[in-house]
């Protein structure tokens, strides 16, 4: 009887170790904050994205093949099977100005509550938006409007704040809650001060070379020729003119477009964003700085 009344002891000691030792576990798996997901489609929004929430938990989301560039998402998403799209907790997109990226009605197919987050206007009453020139190069619906600085700023100043009011929402752990807002500010503080300084040494070296006025074989960057503060010109008008010019493509600085250029035109080959490519968002504003001679 005592042997018996022994095991049954031992057995249910074990039981209830083994029980708690369940519930423990089962509530650390519960209590794992889960990350917060972003979208985007548009690869300019995930080098500015990824820059912002460097170092923190937040995961980017990006579902387009890397080879794509921005010209051909409309075509991309129209074809997807959006029932395969993942649940995540902000869908971010440049749509007022873009409508045949908006994303939106895709991701929220698999969750009602997805926030749209808009970097081309706020979604606030009031909002800031973007500045779109016209100018002599093309239509403002092709315009690659986030070369310019300032609006670059703009939109990341947006997703900054949307961000915060997202993580405030969304983290209930207070130390990661903190920690997490800490490190975004940190993350604005240095890509501001990066788009700040370009802006600054760019009409530092145009003042350098000497150029006079500014032209594009590429009628999307005109914002970027509107950053530069100099008269805007078509290339034909550059061609017959002996005005120091400077022409702004994301061609390569060797294609054979620029073949019998007059000798009064110089290039410079920018990195348009319009396509994922190696490099932070900063980095990569650098390097187009690097490459202006």
């Amino acid at each position: 009887m005592r042997t018996s009344f022994a095991l049954i002891s031992v057995l249910t000691m074990s039981l209830v170790i083994n029980g708690c030792s369940l519930m423990t576990t089962s509530q650390q798996t519960r209590n794992e904050p889960e990350p917060l997901k972003l979208a985007t489609i548009t690869p300019v929004i995930k080098s500015m994205t990824e820059a912002l929430v460097a170092d923190t938990s937040i995961e980017v989301v990006y579902l387009p093949s890397n080879r794509y560039s921005i010209k051909r998402m409309p075509g991309w998403l129209k074809k997807q099977d959006h029932n395969r799209f993942p649940s995540v907790d902000a869908i971010i997109g440049i749509s007022s100005l873009r409508p045949e990226l908006d994303a939106y009605p895709a991701f929220r197919l698999h969750n009602i509550g997805v926030v749209p987050i808009d970097l081309a206007h706020a979604l606030v009453p009031g909002g800031e938006r973007v500045a779109i020139t016209q100018s002599s190069q093309g239509s403002q619906t092709s315009a690659y409007f986030w070369l310019n600085p300032s609006n670059a700023l703009i939109m990341l100043g947006i997703l900054h704040r949307d961000l915060n009011a997202l993580v405030d929402r969304k983290i209930q752990q207070e130390a990661l809650r903190a920690s997490t807002l800490k490190t975004l500010a940190k993350n604005r503080s240095e890509i501001t001060q990066t788009l700040r300084s370009i802006q600054i040494k760019l009409d530092q070296q145009l003042i350098e070379t000497g150029v006079m006025q500014v032209t594009t074989d590429k009628s999307e960057l005109q914002e970027l020729l509107a950053a530069t503060l100099l008269p805007d010109v078509t290339l034909k008008e550059a061609k017959s003119s002996d005005f120091p010019t400077l022409l702004i493509t994301s061609r390569k600085p060797n294609h054979k477009h620029f073949k019998g250029l007059p000798k009064h035109i110089s290039v410079w080959s920018v990195d348009d964003f319009g396509k994922v490519s190696k490099g932070s968002f900063q980095e990569r504003w650098k390097t187009n700085l690097s490459r202006l001679k």
